[in-house]
């Protein structure tokens, strides 16, 4: 059964008699899911849609389509990381329907390791809590600092139909006097996004110029696992922290 929310806060006390969240519904076709007893409709709250520029901050409502998240002259000109990343996110058509938010609340989407990458924020009626400790909850917004840090996210893997990928890799870096003041790795495709915390303080005061980058992919490997997922990772990611710092 499906019901109409009215606003966020009517949204949340629907959730709490047992329904889910849905907008775009992008995904409930293809992933054999069984359908849930109540499907609480977000699609006609307006606050829930948009983007700004707030100081230091871009803000993107949850309802937000990828389409338009990949068409903003703001998210261009301030995270150009994402732009760059979002025409491999899906389809066109998918990008018409598919939002952010629910991008973010599947944990297996592509935005995710750059969000976590770039320290972003998810804000809602109840909730107020890094993206990569999100487990549950309206997501409201979406809050993404703006820095002059470094910042890229490689799709390695084509999706079929909504398959996720084998993996995405995203960094955020920040330099100070040609060393690495601190940086922010993650890794996703297939699994809940990764934070590479350890290697992140490894990496933290040194000059990319003496840094042996073997070294780090073996320290990646360690913490990302030694599966498929994570040698592929190790390898994108080293390659790519080398040629963006050097």
């Amino acid at each position: 059964m499906m019901v109409r929310a009215a606003d966020q806060l009517d949204a949340v006390r629907l959730a709490a008699k047992g329904g889910v969240f849905g907008a775009g519904l992008t995904a409930m076709p293809v992933t054999n899911a069984a359908p849930e007893s109540l499907l609480v409709d977000l699609s006609t709250i307006a606050a829930l849609r948009g983007i700004s520029v707030e100081g230091d901050t871009i803000k993107i409502g949850a309802l937000t389509t990828l389409e338009t998240l990949r068409q903003d002259t703001a998210v261009a000109l301030h995270l150009p990381e994402l732009a760059d990343l979002l025409p491999y996110v899906a389809s066109v058509q998918v990008r018409n329907r598919g939002t952010v938010g629910g991008n973010i609340a599947w944990r297996k989407g592509d935005l995710v390791p750059l969000l976590v990458a770039r320290g972003a924020r998810l804000r809602g009626p109840d909730l107020d809590v890094a993206v990569e400790n999100y487990e549950s909850g309206l997501i409201g917004e979406v809050l993404i600092p703006i820095t002059s840090e470094i910042g890229f996210a490689e799709k390695i893997g084509h999706r079929a139909a909504f398959s996720p990928p084998l993996v995405t890799v995203a960094a955020t870096v920040g330099m100070v006097q040609g060393k690495i003041e601190k940086c922010r790795l993650a890794i996703g495709g297939g699994e809940p996004a990764l934070r590479l915390a350890r290697t992140e303080a490894s990496l933290a005061g040194c000059n990319p110029v003496s840094i042996d980058w073997r070294e780090v992919r073996e320290r990646i490997i360690d913490e990302a696992g030694h599966g498929h997922r994570g040698r592929v990772a190790a390898g994108v990611l080293v390659h790519l922290l080398a040629e963006k710092l050097s």
